[in-house]
């Protein structure tokens, strides 16, 4: 199954402009992940946007997760929840999992803390979250990255979770994407592991104008 891998539409999705180009990079296929941020300030009204142009693409399957601007699936869940329910076709993970076609997925919106932002958490509370991931878990999606991966700022330093780091090291899955980190976009692989910075923008949230990161995975 060839999963495409995207992260950090922000609300970009209202520049008419940029939308259809990565649309247009977004030919269609097996399976679409979107690493969160799918929203500026996670408004009801960008939040919807959003749904319906995700749900629109063709894709066999596509799941998502929020990130740390999605403040409406962390403050007003339910209602965040509701909206997706209307369409069928599109799966959230919130530290959830699913299994598509045999290939067993994790999401988690988790990111460490950092201004207040949505699904910020301190130190001594992010590990429960990591705690959740199944050891079986064949493709993991974060929205952070993990210490050390493709989490590099401008100015040299490294802002990935270290807590997320181990786990990941010890569960192995075959692939982890996430995004946050606009400027360290990028894929590597280490050891059995593909990680994937998937983010679509750039630092002054600009469409980067390349391809979708894609991997196959069996």
């Amino acid at each position: 199954m060839k999963v495409t891998c995207i992260s950090d539409t922000h609300q970009f999705l209202k520049n008419s402009e940029e939308r259809e180009k990565l649309t247009a990079l977004l030919s269609g296929g097996d399976c679409l992940v979107h690493a969160g941020d799918i929203s500026g300030r996670g408004t009801v009204q960008e939040v919807q946007s959003f749904l319906d142009w995700f749900s629109s693409l063709n894709y066999t399957y596509k799941i998502f997760i929020a990130g740390n601007h999605d403040y409406l699936f962390e403050k007003e869940s339910a209602l965040a929840k509701s909206m997706v329910s209307e369409y069928p076709g599109l799966v959230y993970l919130n530290d959830s999992g699913t299994e598509v076609e045999g290939i067993k997925f994790w999401g988690s919106p988790i990111t460490p803390h950092f201004h207040n932002w949505a699904f910020n958490r301190f130190p001594d509370r992010i590990l429960q979250h990591w705690e959740m991931i199944p050891d079986d878990t064949d493709f993991l999606i974060t929205h952070g990255p993990p210490r050390g991966i493709l989490d590099e700022l401008e100015d040299s330093s490294r802002v990935g979770c270290p807590a997320l780091l181990s786990k990941v090291l010890s569960v192995k899955p075959k692939v982890h994407v996430f995004g946050h980190i606009h400027c360290a976009r990028g894929i590597d692989r280490i050891d059995r592991t593909i990680y994937i910075n998937a983010a679509v923008l750039d630092e002054s949230y600009r469409l980067v104008e390349a391809a979708p990161f894609e991997i196959e995975i069996f």
